[in-house]
């Protein structure tokens, strides 16, 4: 059965989270924004073809996630170490 919040909420968010890091990089072209824009893009693509993949139940889109939380977590421990430094 198909649900909205199963498959496509956290494609979704990600779009959101896009959207507002390319307004922010809009109004100030610094760095570490584009770093981030690059980052929620990455995501948003990686994660709407999980889901995707999800609708297909043969395969497994398990692997996605997996790097999705790899590249999350080493951006976001650059991305924190750049700012507060």
């Amino acid at each position: 059965m198909y649900s909205f919040i199963k498959n496509e909420l956290e494609p979704f968010s990600y779009l959101i989270y896009l959207v507002v890091a390319i307004l922010l990089f809009s109004k100030e072209k610094s760095y570490m924004r584009k770093v981030l824009f690059l980052y929620y893009l990455f995501a948003f693509v990686a994660l709407a073809y999980a889901s995707k993949i999800a609708w297909d139940k043969t395969d497994d889109n398990n692997w996605i996630y997996n790097i999705h939380y790899i590249v999350s977590s080493v951006f976001f421990s650059f991305y924190l170490f750049s700012v507060a430094a």
